[in-house]
């Protein structure tokens, strides 16, 4: 498989765990409209994707979704999430572009640890909270925190050898 795309009209639902795992040869992820639930590890390990698109019908993602996705540069999340969940991105190494849901209030630990291409974010001002190790190891230039930021986890942005500020 190189491409997962649904045509017009899916009725799929859900994809259920460990689904794509190690679809090695698999480049891009479109998932369809409609779509409610990714679970836990579906297209872990799938080195060669480059894009996901998610539709605004996801309302539920599980743990390491999208991890050890080595390729990966773009994600467009479900703006329905209001939690990234942990590990859902962590280690995907080429990672350079997130589109996050606008109404997420927590990125949860390890979400994006190990994104070391990752130079740049943009928070929506929905999000309250960023748990430990979320972006460690990624390279962050810099970062502007949301002003309704609650809680900054231990080691949420460690290990940025290229973070020059923080606004907050």
């Amino acid at each position: 498989i190189q491409y997962l795309t649904f045509t017009e009209g899916s009725q799929l639902q859900t994809i259920e765990r460990y689904a794509f795992q190690s679809c090695s040869s698999l480049q891009e992820v479109i998932l369809p409209e409609g779509q409610t639930t990714i679970g836990y590890a579906a297209f872990d390990l799938c080195t060669s994707v480059k894009r996901v698109y998610m539709p605004n019908s996801v309302t539920s993602l599980a743990a390491y979704a999208f991890a050890s996705e080595y390729s990966l540069e773009s994600i467009r999340f479900s703006d329905a999430l209001t939690e990234l969940i942990e590990w859902v991105c962590t280690e995907a190494h080429s990672l350079k572009e997130i589109q996050f849901p606008v109404n997420v209030t927590r990125i949860c630990h390890d979400a994006f640890y190990n994104t070391y291409n990752l130079h740049e974010v943009t928070f929506p001002s929905s999000l309250t909270e960023i748990d430990y190790n979320a972006f460690r190891y990624s390279a962050l230039d810099s970062v502007a925190l949301p002003i309704n930021l609650q809680w900054l986890g231990t080691d949420a942005f460690s290990n940025n050898s290229s973070l020059k500020y923080i606004d907050s």
